[in-house]
């Protein structure tokens, strides 16, 4: 929670990342539009850090700890 996310605009991810704004979406068709995005962040470390900022701000806004611990548990007890 702090780094600016990369994602493929399928599914729900495009539903928690404003793209260029929280992170960067990219075409899941083209793989190329991924590297593209992750050159683009590591070229510019200003807009890596706002990006992680604000997806960290809209992470909290949208979710408690208890949420997220709740929401996790369970997955890792099935694990373990």
């Amino acid at each position: 929670m702090g780094p600016p996310v990369i994602g493929s605009n399928v599914g729900g991810l495009a539903e928690l990342i404003e793209d260029g704004v929280t992170g960067v979406l990219f075409t899941a068709e083209s793989r190329g539009s991924f590297v593209e995005a992750a050159d683009a962040l590591g070229r510019d470390p200003a807009a890596r850090t706002q990006m992680g900022a604000r997806a960290r701000e809209a992470m909290l806004r949208q979710r408690t700890w208890d949420q997220i611990v709740r929401h996790y548990l369970p997955v890792y007890q099935s694990v373990a």
